[in-house]
């Protein structure tokens, strides 16, 4: 369920950016295809209760970023604070933060005209892995009709692998939307995930 709810119009999105870069500028069409390859080799490759550390979820999230920046250019800016001071013994589950990035990109960069910000702040408090995203963000244009699929599809992972519904909060801060996740790094019944496949 949680590969076939990976965004089909970004996939689409992507190869239809590719399409235009060959014509223009084939070196970073080039570039594009391979980072969409290992994105999606790494959406495919895991299971969706595998553990996996904080370094190889930032890589793959970093992937994503920077296949939609391809298509964004300068309205996206994207700011990863705290990854420096976590070591590779901090943990949480594959591909959790995806759909909250998405959503981030979804309404904080394809419904503004003018520069969008995502910030993603990582930081240990206690036993906590505490992972906030933030995006610039306006009023929901009419015709905006999202489900929050994404948000509650985290929301089930978190409950079914932790056993406690209150890891996950949003709020809306003036123009900002915050979502922040809180994950468990006493857990020691899943597997652990670090390397490629």
């Amino acid at each position: 369920m949680l590969k076939a709810q990976l965004n089909p119009h970004f996939i689409f999105n992507s190869l239809n950016s590719i399409s235009a870069l060959t014509l223009t500028r084939p070196e970073d069409a080039h570039e594009m295809i391979v980072k969409l390859s290992t994105f999606l080799r790494h959406t495919i490759g895991h299971s969706e209760l595998d553990l996996v550390t904080i370094h190889k979820e930032i890589d793959t999230i970093s992937l994503y970023l920077a296949i939609e920046k391809s298509r964004f250019g300068d309205k996206l800016v994207v700011d990863i604070e705290g990854l420096d001071e976590l070591d590779e013994s901090v943990i949480l589950p594959n591909l959790i933060l995806q759909p909250l990035v998405e959503n981030a990109v979804k309404y904080g960069v394809y419904e503004r005209l003018d520069e969008s910000k995502i910030s993603i702040r990582l930081s240990l408090d206690n036993n906590y892995l505490i992972v906030e995203i933030s995006n610039t963000t306006g009023e929901v244009p009419k015709g905006v009709t999202g489900k929050g699929i994404g948000l509650k599809n985290v929301q089930r992972r978190l409950q079914y692998i932790y056993e406690t519904g209150d890891l996950i909060k949003t709020k809306k801060d003036k123009d900002q939307f915050v979502t922040t996740l809180k994950i468990p790094q006493n857990n020691t019944h899943e597997k652990t995930e670090s390397t490629d496949h």
